[in-house]
């Protein structure tokens, strides 16, 4: 059944006031969380209890980060526990909503990935929204998060009337309004696709990236590293970087370049990929593209630096290898001459 603009902004209008009903919506468990005048620290800490609790029967536990919890969840999930956490929750708990209408009045609906225009390498700053087409024949992006403005028709507006992958969107929340400037679309999928495929953490993530130039041949070679090694078997993160350059096949590529830090006795050192002047770590111990954004290597030493640790030098993987076999061998040397 067609529906005529009028019905479909209604029918959004609808599933916002359901979203953000007090007492069954999906900010309601803060609400229960408030009334009960915890401490801070106890009030969050029962927000991400409750996360883990509604991941356990996806076999997720303590073990998986709040970012791969967050992304298993439903929109049922969501609604079931009357808590979100996010934006990409958002979205599903509208999609969720919206499946639950009368099937006269259920609305044909999008969902866009965003990304921050200066984290185009990580996307590690992103913005998830429902999207609804009108009969100019154009997908139209709401902002579940934004509660519509009561005694007002509609009471909301939609954040971009034009979404195209590859096309800006300059988002509503206050939060993102402040950075002022647009996120990029990265991907339109299908509120199916949201809640199955891009579940998965890691594949949101790959399909919220921009790669261009040499880091789109790059980053599919330290992918596939990262999915044949078990890299994170190690609990040496010195060890997992060795076995990472080792795997390498160009072990002098000037994209890659780690970042070696000393507390005068112990070595700590950050694997990055370099973009222009900028450092993006990379996270070995996961099997999918996690970086995160340094920035350029005076901010990269003071981000990447552990408490007591100086930075010393950038070093090539063949030279990481090297290094580190010499330190090994020095440091076997000296605990067999111990032992003598």
């Amino acid at each position: 059944m067609k529906h005529t603009d009028e019905q479909i902004i209604a029918t959004v209008r609808k599933i916002l006031d359901a979203l953000h009903d007090p007492d069954t919506g999906f900010n309601a468990f803060r609400k229960e969380l408030r009334e009960q005048h915890l401490k801070k620290e106890e009030y969050e800490q029962r927000i991400v209890d409750k996360e883990y609790e509604l991941a356990e029967k996806y076999g997720l536990t303590k073990a998986n980060n709040r970012d791969e919890v967050k992304f298993k969840l439903t929109g049922k999930d969501i609604m079931d526990s009357r808590l979100y956490v996010s934006c990409g929750q958002a979205a599903k708990a509208f999609c969720y909503v919206n499946s639950q209408l009368p099937k006269d009045e259920q609305l044909d609906l999008k969902v866009l990935f965003s990304t921050d225009i200066e984290h185009l390498v990580d996307a590690k700053e992103g913005h998830t929204l429902p999207c609804v087409k009108l009969s100019d024949g154009k997908w139209h992006a709401i902002e579940p998060q934004i509660q519509p403005e009561k005694d007002k028709q509609p009471g909301f507006q939609f954040v971009c009337d034009d979404v195209k992958v590859g096309g800006e969107i300059w988002h509503q929340l206050k939060s993102i309004k402040e950075k002022a400037r647009p996120y990029q679309i990265t991907k339109i999928v299908t509120p199916e696709e949201q809640a199955t495929t891009y579940s998965d953490f890691g594949k949101f993530l790959e399909a919220s990236m921009v790669h261009k130039g040499k880091l789109a041949f790059l980053c599919p070679t330290i992918k596939l590293i990262l999915q044949s090694n078990n890299l994170g078997q190690y609990k040496d993160s010195n060890k997992q970087i060795y076995e990472f350059c080792k795997a390498l096949s160009d072990k002098n590529n000037p994209s890659i370049q780690i970042l070696v830090f000393s507390d005068g006795k112990r070595f700590s050192c950050m694997p990055c990929i370099k973009e222009k002047d900028e450092f993006y770590g990379l996270n070995l111990k996961k099997k999918y593209l996690s970086f995160w954004k340094g920035g350029d290597l005076e901010q990269s030493k003071e981000k990447f630096g552990l408490s007591g640790y100086t930075f010393q030098k950038v070093v090539s993987p063949e030279e990481y290898i090297k290094e580190f076999e010499e330190f090994s061998r020095t440091m076997s040397n000296i605990n067999n001459h111990g032992r003598e």
